[in-house]
């Protein structure tokens, strides 16, 4: 009888020592690191095209819009982006990986005026109503920064996810005015 005690209590601190390891590995490699990758913010080129196609859900894609301030007219300029520009830009960041910790020098950043965005609008399947925007991205020149406008329920507590990327504003803004590039 104490051997069948032994090996049941042997058999049952066995089976809690597992139980912790694997509760520590799911923990250790599997939970949230609080970065983004901007391939997991950002709508992709493939959810653009079906909603352009009208295979988006409830909405249709209306427009992609790049904004910028012209300094030597003095006024903001709109450009449309095509599907295949936004892949471009796609490509460009989809690798790109949000800091840990934002600070509050690199959110200041955005508090400028006249930053130049990019915009995705879109339009509800079956309404009369306008437009509404899905996603905004902003750059700020010279630091090499951008923000993505969050989608969903993350939209409502952080709003913004932050990236680092050289002279992104720059090369987006040279990418859109190229034109597509396949």
């Amino acid at each position: 009888m104490p051997t069948d005690i032994r090996n049941f209590l042997l058999v049952l601190t066995a089976g809690v020592v597992a139980a912790f390891l694997l509760a520590f590995v799911m923990v250790r490699y599997y939970s949230p690191t609080g970065k983004y990758l901007a391939e997991s913010v950002l709508v992709s080129p493939e959810m653009l095209y079906r909603m352009g196609q009208g295979e988006g859900g409830s909405y249709s894609l209306d427009r992609i819009e790049y904004r910028h301030f012209n300094s030597s007219s003095g006024r903001w300029e709109t450009i449309d982006v095509s599907e295949t520009l936004w892949g471009n830009f796609y490509a460009l960041v989809h690798g790109d990986e949000s800091p840990v910790q934002v600070e509050p020098e690199l959110i200041s950043q955005f508090h400028q005026q006249k930053l130049p965005h990019l915009t995705v609008w879109v339009r509800r399947d079956g309404s009369t109503g306008g437009e509404q925007t899905l996603q905004r991205i902003d750059f700020v020149p010279q630091v090499g920064l951008y923000r993505v406008e969050l989608l969903g329920d993350a939209k409502d507590t952080e709003g913004w996810a932050y990236f680092r990327h050289t002279a992104i504003a720059q090369r987006v803004h040279e990418l859109i005015l190229r034109g597509p590039q396949t």
